[in-house]
This record gives structure tokens, sequence and C-alpha cells, in this order.
């Protein structure tokens, strides 16, 4: 699954509450999403990455914190708020949660699914005067966002390849357009 498809409820609960602690721990969460089929087994998921991660080392929260470590206690302390957070959410029968990124204004059908290098050499063909060593450094920047649930302004899912080339955006509010079955992501 992606964050895209989490609860209102449980984005808040965990994304936005690991966001206002450190962008690296938003990025752990959202990344946990992807090996989850619901948003029940990533609630589960994500309380048993908290209690992994509260008994991490200090010395081992580089794995984590790519530039600055937070000083272990207010990590604690995030992840024991996200605890909570998450216990909130259970109370909530899923039918009763918000789901606000599952919206027919979005982009309908699905991207024919791409490689990264698939994908660069299809633009290096067409744009053979353009820089593909940056649009690919952009193209899994975008995919390390969508990873961690970052948005379009409008609110709809990321679409990466539209987003390294002309800036952040969902597909239709880059192209106008809602039908993306004719155009690629990024696996």
């Amino acid at each position: 699954m992606d964050t895209d498809e989490l609860s209102s409820e449980a984005y808040h609960a965990i994304i936005i509450e690991a966001e206002k602690f450190n962008h690296d721990l938003t990025l752990q969460f959202g990344v946990l999403a992807s090996s989850c089929d619901n948003e029940k087994e990533y609630l589960h998921q994500a309380k048993e990455m908290i209690k992994k991660l509260e008994k991490i080392d200090e010395s081992s929260l580089s794995i984590i914190f790519f530039d600055t470590f937070p000083e272990k206690i207010y990590f604690l302390i995030c992840l024991q708020k996200i605890l909570a957070n998450i216990s909130e959410v259970e109370k909530i029968p899923e039918a009763k949660r918000y789901y606000e990124f599952f919206t027919p204004n979005f982009a309908t059908g699905k991207f024919n699914k791409i490689s990264i290098d698939n994908f660069l050499e299809k633009y290096k063909l067409s744009n053979p005067k353009e820089d593909i060593t940056k649009l690919k450094k952009s193209i899994i920047e975008f995919r390390k966002l969508k990873a961690a649930g970052v948005k379009c302004n409008c609110g709809g899912s990321l679409w990466i390849i539209g987003s390294a080339i002309s800036g952040k955006g969902c597909f239709t509010c880059i192209t106008g357009e809602s039908d993306c079955s004719n155009d690629y992501d990024i696996k």
C-alpha cells in the first residue's frame, strides 16, 4: 500500500506526528507502508517497528537519522506519542475513518510502471541534450517523498516522473488530465 491509502486519522497519527519530530523518522514510517496490504496491517507493523526503535542504542541512531541525531529521550517521547495516537485510531471503526485521498477527482486508470533506468533510456532518446544524471537524482528524491507520504498541494498522490521533470504535483495538476493509463510512473 501507499501512504495515500491511509485514513486521515492514521496519516496524522503517524506520518504527521513523526514529521513534527524529524523528517528522517517520517521516511521510516512512510517506507513501512509499502510492505503492508491495508491500514490494519500498517498500524500493527508501525507498533512493531516502534517496539524495535525503542530498544535501539544511541550509537545506532544513524540508521534512522541521516544528519542530526536527536537526544534519545525526545526520540522515545515521540515514539510514545505515536503509539498513543495509534491506539486512538484503532478505536475508530474503519468505516468511520475519513479517507481524504480517495476521491474521483484524481487521476483515473493506472500508470504503466517502469524502472528508473528504462525510463531514463526512453527519455534520453527523446531528449538527447537533457542532463539525465540530474533527472535521475530528482526521480529518486520524489520517489522517497512519495514513500514518505508527501502529497501534491491538492492532496493527490505524487506523480514521480512528472514531479521530477516539472516540479511537485499529481498527474492531474501537472497535466490537467485525469486518465493516466497512457503514461508512465516509476515502479
